[in-house]
C-alpha cells in the first residue's frame, strides 16, 4: 500500500511540509486498502500546572504547554470541550475540539533563571485505513511517551552555541543553537475497545505490533485500529546549551483528550480517502476557523495562525503561579494552591460574558440562559455556561458597570436605568438591560 511520507526542505529558516509524497511499504492485508489524511494546525492556547487526565481536583506534578479550547482547569471533561466555542480554539478546524497538552520547554539562562519558550506552531496529523478505523468514543483520553526514543528531536541549520553556558543539560536536547528544532512524537493506535482511559492513563491503547508505529498488527489484546497521530512542535530561534522539560528530565511525552463528535469523526474515516484528503474531502467537510487552510502553501497558513490567534486561556481563576522568568521548577502533584478546580475566579469580579455562545450559536447566550427559569436551572449545570455567566446562574449578582445599550440613539448604562421608576420598570422589560442590570431589575438569580 501507499504510505504518506512527510518530507522536509528547508528555505531561509522556515520549515515547509511538502505533502504528499508516497513510497511503498508492506502491509499484512490482500485487499487494497485507501489511506485518508488530514492535519490540525495550532498555537499554543495557555502554560499552567494542571493535568486534566491525572489529577482532576489539584494542581499536577509540573507545566503544561496546551492546544485547543482555553479550557486549562483540572476538571475539564468532554462534555466542556463539546460545549465550548470553535472560534476560541487555537487550532483551525472547529469541529475539532480535542485538547493536547505536552510538558513545557526551559531554557536555563546563563543567570540560572528560566526561561519557558513559546511554541512557533504545533500540527497533528491523523492518518487512517479508510473503512478500517474508528474513531475515538466519547470522553477517550490517553498519554503517550515517558520512554526514551518515543520522541525525536531535528535541529534545522545547526550552528555553534554562543552562549556562556553551551553545555546541554540532557542528550534530548542538542548543545548548538539551531534555526529552529522540532519535536516529534507518534502516538499509539490500538485500543482494547473496552476502556476510556486505564489506572496508568496508558495501558488501554498500545502501539501496533513491530518497529512501525502506523502499519503494524494490532494485538489481540489491542485488536480495535484508531487514527494515527503525530505531532510535531516547533520552536523558533533555538539558542543551544541547557535545556529541560517542565519535569525536569530530557524525555517526552504528551497527553490527549478527545473533543471530536463520535460520528462526525467516523463519518470522515470512514469516507475521506487520500485523494478526497486533497481537495478537503467535500463529502465530510470541515471548517476552518478564520479561514486559516491552505495544505499546500504551509508558509501561508502559519503566516494566517498568527495572523488571527485566539486570547489566551485565562489561567489566572486556575493559579497564580509563576511559570517563566523562575529559578525552580514549579513541581510535585497537589502541592501549592488551585483556585478553582472547574476555572471560575470565586472573587471575580461579577459579570456575565458578553462575547459567550455555547457551541458557538449566536442564540445561546448568557442572556438566552437567563430568560428561562427552567432552560436557566438545566443549563447551568453545564461547567461552560456556569463559567461564563455567573450572573446568570445564580453564583453572584452585580450590575454590570461595562454594560451599555443605545436608546433613541443615545447611549445608557445601568445607572441610567434606576431612576425615576417608570424609567427603570419600562428599560428592565429588555432582556438585555435585565440580564446586565440583575441588581437594578430586581433580576438577582443567586
Amino acid at each position: 500500500i501507499l504510505i504518506p511520507i512527510l518530507y522536509s526542505i528547508s528555505n531561509q529558516g522556515t520549515m515547509f511540509i511538502i505533502l504528499p509524497l508516497f513510497c511503498v511499504l508492506p502491509f499484512v492485508s490482500s485487499q487494497k486498502i485507501d489511506l485518508g489524511i488530514f492535519r490540525a494546525d495550532y498555537l499554543a492556547v495557555g502554560h499552567v500546572r494542571t493535568d486534566p487526565i491525572i489529577s482532576q481536583t489539584c494542581l499536577s506534578d509540573h507545566v503544561h504547554t496546551f492546544y485547543g479550547p482555553p479550557l486549562l482547569f483540572p476538571g475539564v471533561t468532554y462534555q466542556d470541550l463539546r460545549a465550548s466555542d470553535p472560534d476560541k480554539s487555537s487550532g483551525n478546524i472547529r469541529e475539532n475540539l480535542s485538547l493536547y497538552w505536552h510538558p513545557s520547554v526551559y531554557r536555563i539562562e546563563d543567570d540560572g533563571k528560566r526561561t519557558l519558550l513559546e511554541p512557533f506552531w504545533t500540527d497533528v496529523y491523523y492518518t487512517y485505513e479508510v473503512g478500517e478505523t474508528t474513531a475515538w468514543p466519547n470522553d477517550f483520553r490517553m498519554i503517550a511517551g515517558y520512554t526514551e526514543g518515543d520522541a525525536t528531536l531535528d535541529c534545522e541549520r545547526p550552528k555553534p552555541c554562543t552562549r556562556k553556558s553551551c553545555k546541554a543539560l540532557h542528550k534530548f536536547f542538542p548543545a548548538k543553537k539551531c534555526t529552529e528544532i522540532k519535536i516529534s512524537m507518534a502516538l499509539p493506535r490500538c485500543w482494547d475497545g473496552v476502556n476510556l482511559d486505564s489506572p496508568d492513563h496508558i495501558s488501554h491503547i498500545v502501539y501496533p505490533k513491530g518497529d512501525e508505529p502506523f502499519e503494524g498488527k494490532c494485538p489481540s489484546s489491542h485488536p480495535v485500529r484508531m487514527p494515527f497521530l503525530e505531532i510535531d512542535i516547533r520552536y523558533k530561534n533555538y539558542q543551544g546549551g541547557p535545556h529541560e522539560f517542565s519535569d525536569g528530565t530530557g524525555l517526552f511525552h504528551t497527553d490527549y483528550l478527545s473533543g471530536w463528535d463520535v460520528d462526525f469523526l467516523q463519518s470522515v474515516l470512514d469516507n475521506c480517502n487520500q485523494d478526497a484528503s486533497e481537495t478537503l474531502c467535500k463529502k465530510v467537510p470541515f471548517t476552518w476557523r478564520d479561514n486559516i487552510i491552505d495544505p499546500f502553501d504551509e508558509e501561508k497558513l502559519v503566516e494566517l495562525l498568527h495572523k488571527f490567534p485566539v486570547p489566551p486561556a485565562k489561567t489566572q481563576c486556575i493559579s497564580t503561579e509563576k511559570v517563566t522568568d523562575i529559578v525552580n521548577l514549579p513541581r510535585v502533584a497537589c502541592t501549592g494552591k488551585l483556585l478553582s478546580a472547574d476555572g471560575v475566579c470565586a472573587k471575580a469580579k461579577c459579570h456575565n460574558d458578553p462575547e459567550f455562545k455555547f457551541k458557538g450559536s449566536k442564540k445561546r447566550t448568557c442572556i438566552f440562559y437567563g430568560d428561562n427559569e427552567a432552560r436557566r436551572k438545566k443549563s447551568c449545570k453545564n461547567k461552560s455556561i456556569k463559567k461564563a455567566c455567573p450572573m446568570t446562574c445564580g453564583i453572584c449578582c452585580a450590575d454590570d458597570k461595562r454594560f451599555r445599550f443605545t436608546l433613541a440613539g443615545k447611549s445608557k448604562n445601568c445607572k441610567w436605568v434606576k431612576k425615576p421608576e417608570n424609567r427603570r420598570k419600562k428599560a428592565c422589560r429588555r432582556k438585555d438591560v435585565r440580564a446586565y442590570c440583575p441588581v437594578t431589575c430586581n433580576f438577582c438569580k443567586n
